[in-house]
């Protein structure tokens, strides 16, 4: 029998209300364009097929450039950024035939968010910085895919020799350090950054017309140096640019970092749903001018066009977001994210260098951590799917409840980016689960399973057994 860990309450973080994009396993529907109920013409659904994704890729890699390392997603390297203060001109004609080039290769771009200086609560126009919110996204063309790893903030690199937490570095050396330190923790080249400050996160949100997202606990915080206040209740909030740069900021729980890291990544998302309204595709205009204002980058001209042609056609199952595996210090003075370089290197290998799932040996199921929650209303079925997990080899290491319960298909939380046995785990569950390829799950375990109506119905008579 594997280790047990005892557990009673759920584990903590966005997992609670559950605001994060599902995906099923595979999607065999057919898709087409229409116009309600009729179906356009062929040459008329080219035509609005080229329009949508224009758009699309105008509006989302505006706003997802502008949120930069807090949403990087399809997108997220559009025309408008072309605009921004580092490029310093609009397109020439050499610019557009270069940035009609399909990309050849993969791209990795270190994302970040930085806040400013402050002195008795007044934001200071120079002074160094630390980046509040790091990411790396990696773009391959081969498989049409945008992988996101988010670094937490409190990751314990080495910086020129000492030992410090990550987002030290952009305040030591700007984003070339920055991107120099990130590339050796994960073992992969970065070449290029992307970065934003808070003012243009509100901004952009504003713009949009705030971004509807589920706040699963109640979060208060005052931080006097910056005269930040944070005061966000528990439930559904249409969020305005100020309360998405408080929620995406605040990190003052159990948690910590951590939880703010799942919380980002959980508004990635509800922003990338809102953008893709009819009525934020016409506010491209003001996006335009916040992103010129607030964004600082080192891609070329060509090099945005390039990828914001790629993302343009991107899907939500081909976006991946990961958090960078590791564990809290048990140090009192100091709150590190401790990772294991080895451990990161690999998953940099894996997830941002091109290597397939058939080129690493996936671990054994009893190596492999399971959280299992109940996401229905009848009792003991986290324990019955838990005890069938087990016996067919899986690591079960924490059981309970979660806080939806009217969950109706079973989900899988894909937190490490491990395809393949998100694969197992929903045939060895004996049903079609949804995945989730996001970090918001309970960390401290590999994957997060919340077991939900379909499984619950078609094994009642095992849910009925004793343990």
């Amino acid at each position: 029998m594997p280790p047990r860990r005892p557990r009673s309450a759920t584990p903590t973080g966005p997992l609670h209300g559950y605001n994060v994009e599902t995906q099923p396993m595979e999607d065999p529907r057919p898709r087409s364009t229409t116009t309600g109920r009729l179906r356009l013409p062929p040459s008329r659904r080219r035509k609005a097929l080229r329009v949508r994704n224009f758009l699309r890729t105008v509006a989302l890699g505006g706003l997802m450039m502008g949120l930069g390392a807090v949403t990087a997603v399809a997108g997220v390297f559009g025309y408008l950024t072309t605009f921004g203060p580092a490029s310093g001109h609009g397109f020439s004609a050499g610019d557009l035939a270069q940035g009609l080039v399909p990309i050849s290769g993969r791209e990795n771009v270190l994302l970040m968010g930085t806040d400013f200086s402050y002195d008795n609560g007044q934001k200071l126009a120079q002074g160094p910085v630390r980046s509040d919110t790091m990411m790396v996204a990696s773009v391959d063309p081969a498989t049409h895919k945008l992988t996101i790893v988010s670094i937490p903030r409190d990751t314990r690199v080495l910086i020129r020799g000492h030992y410090e937490k990550v987002n030290g570095a952009y305040a030591i050396g700007g984003p070339k350090l920055a991107t120099e330190v990130v590339s050796n923790l994960l073992g992969v080249p970065i070449k290029h950054w992307a970065q934003v400050n808070t003012t243009g996160l509100e901004r952009l949100v504003d713009v949009i017309g705030g971004v509807k997202v589920y706040v699963e606990k109640d979060m208060y915080y005052v931080d006097e140096t910056a005269h930040l206040g944070i005061n966000i209740h528990k439930g559904w909030h249409q969020m305005s640019g100020k309360q998405a740069h408080q929620y995406v900021r605040f990190r003052h729980d159990e948690l910590g970092d951590i939880g703010r890291v799942q919380r980002q990544q959980q508004f990635l998302r509800a922003a990338a749903e809102t953008m893709l309204t009819p009525s934020s595709l016409l506010k491209v205009p003001q996006l335009m001018g916040t992103v010129r204002d607030n964004i600082a980058t080192n891609l070329g001209t060509p090099e945005i066009m390039q990828l914001g042609a790629w993302a343009a056609r991107l899907n939500r199952q081909d976006v991946k977001m990961v958090m960078l595996p590791g564990e809290f210090s048990q140090n009192p003075n100091a709150s590190y994210w401790l990772v294991d370089p080895q451990a990161a290197q690999t998953l940099g290998r894996r997830l941002l260098a091109g290597a397939t799932e058939s080129q690493w040996r996936l671990p054994d199921r009893q190596k492999v951590k399971l959280t299992v929650l109940n996401g229905t209303s009848l009792p003991g079925v986290a324990s019955a799917a838990a005890r069938e997990l087990r016996e067919a080899g899986w690591n079960v290491w924490s059981v309970g409840d979660a806080s939806q319960r009217d969950v109706r298909q079973t989900r899988v939380i894909n937190q490490l980016g491990q395809d393949q046995l998100a694969v197992r785990i929903g045939h060895d569950l004996g049903i079609r689960p949804e995945r989730v390829d996001a970090s918001v799950g309970d960390m401290t375990t590999d994957f997060t399973v919340i077991v939900g109506a379909d499984w619950a119905h078609s094994h009642a008579s095992k849910i009925a057994l004793k343990p």
